[in-house]
């Protein structure tokens, strides 16, 4: 493997690295929205319409269901850790436009233990909203 090959692959194991460091559900919902993004770049990169899909159904999906949970949560103070998020904007930023991969077709049967992995892990956090929420409560922000 060539270092252009092997560069995004590497900056996705950095970042489900942070999973360990995540302090809140917060941070870690941002960190399983950022390694699905950077999981449908890498795709994208070797099949465009792969990565298309994988970027319209896995993280429009999360996007949706983290702006629920997010809602419904009391507000988050973050201190310090909310200067970084940009910084990693920033960083993802920079390596997709320095990178150049063009490999072979890669569709999703190959990759079935991934995506069941997301499955369960999206199934899971679907029946965690489902049970936190309670209607007859009203909204749980606190203020």
């Amino acid at each position: 493997m060539s270092k252009s090959e092997l560069y995004p692959i590497m900056l996705l194991l950095t970042a489900v690295g942070f999973f360990f460091l995540a302090f809140s559900p917060f941070a870690l919902g941002l960190l399983f929205l950022q390694t699905l993004l950077l999981s449908s770049i890498i795709i994208g990169m070797a099949n465009g319409f792969m990565g298309l899909i994988l970027f319209i159904v896995y993280v429009g999906g999360t996007m949706v269901l983290f702006t629920y949970c997010f809602m419904l949560s009391p507000l988050q103070n973050f201190g310090s850790w909310s200067k970084l998020y940009p910084l990693a904007v920033l960083m993802v930023g920079i390596s997709y436009t320095t990178l150049s991969y063009h490999g072979t077709l890669m569709e999703f049967y190959w990759m079935s233990n991934i995506l069941l992995l997301v499955g369960i892990i999206l199934f899971v956090v679907m029946l965690s909203v489902v049970d936190m929420v309670d209607f007859s409560r009203g909204s749980m922000r606190v203020e």
